[in-house]
């Protein structure tokens, strides 16, 4: 029998963790927390990661698309994706079986 877990679907077919790697940020790789999308590439981070990343890089931590001046600016709060994220995260601590995907990967 094998240790692997069974992928959990949505109603559509949609794995529920493929939903959740869409809400993580790609720089905690945790569910995005007050997310803020660059306006110029789109990606999203939580607010806190992406603005320590901009104290040392003007680089996107995802694409590397160089931002001159202060890229501050070019950030947008993304209160689509924090919706989203905080009902994944509140569905996922109330269902047995998805406590799993609110854990951050190594």
């Amino acid at each position: 029998m094998s240790s692997r877990r069974k992928p959990i679907l949505t109603s559509d077919g949609t794995q529920i963790a493929d939903v959740v790697s869409c809400l993580t940020c790609p720089i905690c790789h945790k569910l995005l927390t007050n997310p803020y999308t660059i306006q110029d590439c789109m990606h999203s981070f939580c607010y806190d990661c992406i603005t320590a990343h901009f104290e040392d890089s003007k680089q996107c931590p995802v694409c590397s698309e160089y931002y001159p001046g202060n890229p501050l600016s070019i950030l947008v709060k993304d209160s689509l994706l924090g919706s989203l994220s905080e009902k994944v995260k509140k569905t996922c601590s109330q269902v047995t079986g998805l406590e799993h995907l609110l854990q951050s990967e190594p």
